[in-house]
C-alpha cells in the first residue's frame, strides 16, 4: 500500500495541473492521506528551492568577500584598488585586447594614469617600451573601450598627433611625461590589461 501511494503522490507531485481522462476511484486510496502527502511534498520542495536560492546568493557574496581580501588574481597586481597585469608580448591592438579578454580583463583603462605608469616601470616595461591601453579614436574623438573620456591633461605635448579620420589607437611612451600616445593600431607594442574585482 505504502509503494503505491508513493507512486500517485509522485505523479500528483509532478503532473499537478494534469486532469486524468477518468477519475480515481476514492475507495482504493485514502484521499485524506494523499493530499497530505502532496502538501508535504510541495511544502519541502518549496523550502528546497529558498534554501537553494539562499545558498546561490551566499556563493556570490562570499566570492565578492574574498576577492576584496585577497585582492587580485594571478597575474594581476593591486594598483590603488584597480587590478593589472603587463604583458611581455608584443602585438598590435586589436591582438592585445583579445589576449586580454582571455585573461578574464580587457586593456587596461586606469582611472590614474600616473600610477600604472609607475606600474608598468616596476613590473618589467623598460623606458624605451610603449604599452597599449585600452583607449581608441571613435567618431574623432578619443575615448577608452567602455565609452569613458581620456583626461586630456595625461596626453604628451602635441598628442594626440595624427587626423581623426582613421581608426588610432592609445598607448604610453614610458620615456615621456604625460605619457599617453596615439599610434597606427597594426604597430606591435607591449600591453596593459585591466581586471577589477572591486
Amino acid at each position: 500500500m505504502a509503494g503505491r501511494v508513493w507512486v500517485v503522490v509522485t505523479v500528483a507531485v509532478l503532473c499537478a495541473t494534469c486532469v486524468p481522462s477518468t477519475p480515481l476511484p476514492q475507495d482504493n486510496f485514502e484521499w485524506t492521506e494523499l493530499q497530505a502527502a502532496v502538501k508535504s511534498a510541495q511544502a519541502t520542495l518549496r523550502w528546497q528551492s529558498r534554501t537553494l536560492y539562499k545558498l546561490l546568493n551566499t556563493t556570490r557574496d562570499i566570492k565578492k568577500s574574498i576577492s576584496r581580501v585577497w585582492g587580485c588574481s594571478p597575474p594581476y597586481k593591486e594598483v590603488l584598488g584597480e587590478c593589472f597585469y603587463l604583458s611581455q608580448h608584443y602585438l598590435p591592438w586589436q591582438e592585445a585586447r583579445v589576449n586580454c579578454q582571455a585573461l578574464q580583463g580587457d586593456l587596461a583603462t586606469p582611472s590614474v594614469v600616473s600610477r600604472l605608469f609607475e606600474f608598468l616601470l616596476e613590473n618589467g616595461a623598460t623606458e624605451h617600451d610603449r604599452v597599449w591601453l585600452g583607449g581608441l579614436n571613435r567618431r574623432g574623438s578619443w575615448r577608452w573601450w567602455n565609452g569613458s573620456s581620456i583626461p586630456k591633461g595625461e596626453w604628451d605635448a602635441g598628442q594626440p598627433s595624427h587626423p581623426l579620420n582613421h581608426t588610432l589607437c592609445l598607448n604610453m611612451r614610458l620615456d615621456l611625461q604625460p605619457s599617453l600616445n596615439d599610434a597606427d593600431c597594426e604597430l606591435e607594442y607591449k600591453f596593459a590589461c585591466q581586471n577589477n574585482v572591486y
